[in-house]
């Protein structure tokens, strides 16, 4: 389809000819009085007016109908690359050609969190990306939209999470980087796993390799779930207050790595409150914090409690 200024001079020339043939004329018959020309003058730019209109119109539907087909087309390209099904190194080539996406290079899958329902969570980041040279395709889904990302060998990933910081609105998992498109589907996990790793309430960018205690957690949350109610069980059953206390030492505990000091700084509280704090809970958990591996597994259950919500109750 040609551009529509295009359209437009070619409507201005044809009226524009067309008055030029009816003064000719009336000016060599003497048919027609300048009066009458000046009425027809008036007509003919009327219909001129209506034609460009209803052109104008036309065209804005029509290139409305193909943008809207070619972004089904290209959501269903995304869809089929993270799920796997464009299958076969001609296919992928193909996907590629149509996302202008190339078939090797660097690239990474995007996870966002819809906030509100029907409302992108990132809905500029695509033409903000283009701007940094990194080109990407995207595909909404009810709960979160995902794209992919090609990153140019001079890009930075700090350049790719800045963009996506400054413009998110709720938790975004990024995957590591992978060299072929082909390998998609697994990086849409890892994205997902790195964007459940950021707890429910903040709004942070979280790539997979930059909380691996996180994403561990994450990637089996029934599992992880059950260890901390396992591991955690007779702290979670006090009392909301003390049982807060208690979690919030634990994660003062493992942040300062066990000064006592530091965390009566951070707990506001004196060093031997720490202390009497830390007995309680080695008493009701039944886990030393001198065990190296007992004291693992109460930092998985800890992270585990504050990163996932409770499961489903069949």
């Amino acid at each position: 389809m040609p551009p529509q200024p295009s359209v437009l001079a070619a409507f201005r020339i044809g009226f524009a000819f067309m008055w030029d043939v009816v003064a000719h004329e009336a000016q060599h018959t003497g048919l027609v009085s300048d009066a009458e020309l000046v009425r027809a003058a008036s007509d003919v730019w009327t219909l001129n007016e209506m034609f460009t209109t209803e052109m104008v119109t036309a065209y804005w539907d029509v290139m409305t109908e193909r943008a809207v087909r070619e972004d089904q087309t290209r959501s269903a390209l995304v869809a089929a690359l993270l799920e796997g099904t464009a299958a076969g190194v001609k296919t992928l080539w193909e996907a590629a050609d149509l996302l202008s996406l190339p078939y090797q290079g660097r690239f990474v899958v995007v996870v966002a969190e819809t906030v509100s329902l029907a409302r992108p969570p990132l809905p500029t980041i695509e033409h903000h990306l283009r701007a940094k040279d990194i080109g990407s395709a995207w595909r909404l889904r009810p709960d979160h939209t995902v794209g992919i990302a090609s990153l140019r060998p001079s890009t930075e990933m700090a350049t790719l999470t800045d963009l996506l910081t400054s413009a998110s609105t709720g938790r975004i998992g990024v995957s590591p980087a992978y060299t072929s498109l082909e390998k998609t589907p697994e990086a849409m996990h890892l994205a997902r796993i790195a964007m459940a790793s950021i707890p429910a309430d903040q709004v942070e960018v979280c790539v997979f390799d930059d909380s691996p205690m996180a994403a561990l957690v994450a990637s089996s949350p029934t599992t992880a779930y059950r260890i901390a109610q396992n591991t955690l069980g007779p702290v979670l059953a006090l009392e909301d207050e003390l049982r807060d206390i208690l979690l919030e030492t634990i994660g003062a505990y493992y942040a300062t790595k066990g000064s006592t000091v530091e965390m009566g700084k951070r707990l506001f509280c004196h060093p031997n409150t720490v202390r009497l704090r830390l007995r309680r809970i080695e008493h009701l958990t039944g886990i030393s914090f001198d065990d190296p591996v007992a004291s693992a597994e109460l930092y998985i259950a800890l992270e585990a409690f504050r990163r996932l919500p409770p499961p489903a109750q069949p």
